[in-house]
């Protein structure tokens, strides 16, 4: 199979998320990552972990609506003549995708009272300021490599069932549009729309979270490579991104980060290069 082309997911994104386009960041700006003392000692051990599409936390998380829409559309489409190998592959392609695509979210708001209070173990955490263009470099396309990283902010709406929707159907739209393809072509143009549809499905948010300014990368391995862990008592499927520590410029402690038992790790952290060790100077939470 051709190696993947971020041009051509683009193009079908924009096609995708109609008159307001989802825009693909190919060099997205260094973004925050809030999060507890415990994940932090995990991510400079083992690298970020990512969440499944299907296990993220936020109950105000559709995207998996729009998945199941998704799945069943492909489901009921009619593949005409059989010589249309990128429909017939898109449908096959799409049940494998959705094993293994992964989130990681970050803010664009850093030192911000309303991440330490959502995501900042309630300031008591740290915020890591990260390379996000140097974390979407990581694997990405090369030589043919089959991990496809994609960075892009979210959108925020009134309905997001309403938006998934559009989001299926302008998909359907651009399969049945790409032309008679066989073989290893019709593989590598599936899995361009298909990675094209989750960008848009992912960066989809109610209006309500609009002030997180957020951004996402959503990491296709499309490969297994994910595993089950108990996450708060709770089966959750995650992907370990390694190497992705690399990308942290800096460690922000939290406004009531003040637990002399953390102290060592700050110690530790305070000898590394690469990145620098800050201290929070957000008045509240």
């Amino acid at each position: 199979m051709r190696p993947l082309q971020l041009s051509q997911i683009s193009q079908f994104v924009q096609e995708i998320s109609g008159a307001e386009p989802v825009e693909l960041l190919a060099e997205p700006p260094s973004a925050w990552h809030y999060t507890s003392v415990t994940a932090l000692s995990s991510i400079l051990t083992g690298g970020f972990r990512l969440s499944h599409i299907h296990t993220m936390n936020d109950p105000r998380e559709l995207v998996t609506d729009g998945l199941l829409v998704a799945g069943d559309a492909l489901k009921e489409l009619d593949l005409g003549q059989r010589s249309d190998g990128t429909r017939h592959t898109a449908k096959i392609e799409f049940e494998s995708a959705i094993q293994e695509v992964y989130v990681l979210s970050f803010s664009e708001l850093g030192d911000q009272p309303l991440m330490w209070r959502r995501y900042g173990d309630t300031g008591a955490g740290v915020a890591l300021k990260v390379d996000a263009t140097r974390l979407t470099n990581l694997g990405v396309l090369n030589g043919g490599s089959k991990r496809l990283n994609l960075a892009f902010r979210c959108r925020y709406v009134e309905s997001i069932e309403e938006q998934n929707h559009q989001y299926v159907q302008k998909f359907l739209e651009a399969l049945n549009g790409v032309g008679l393809r066989k073989n290893e072509e019709a593989q590598a143009r599936a899995r361009e729309l298909i990675a094209a549809l989750f960008v848009c499905l992912a960066s989809t948010k109610l209006s309500i979270l609009s002030e997180e300014k957020e951004i996402r990368i959503l990491n296709i391995p499309f490969e297994r490579q994910g595993k089950v862990e108990c996450i708060g008592n709770q089966l959750r499927k995650v992907y370990t991104w390694k190497d992705s520590n690399s990308a942290i410029e800096e460690v922000k402690r939290g406004p009531f980060n003040l637990s002399e038992r953390h102290d060592f790790l700050y110690e530790e952290l305070s000898q590394r290069k690469g990145f620098r060790l800050s201290k929070s100077k957000s008045p509240y939470c």
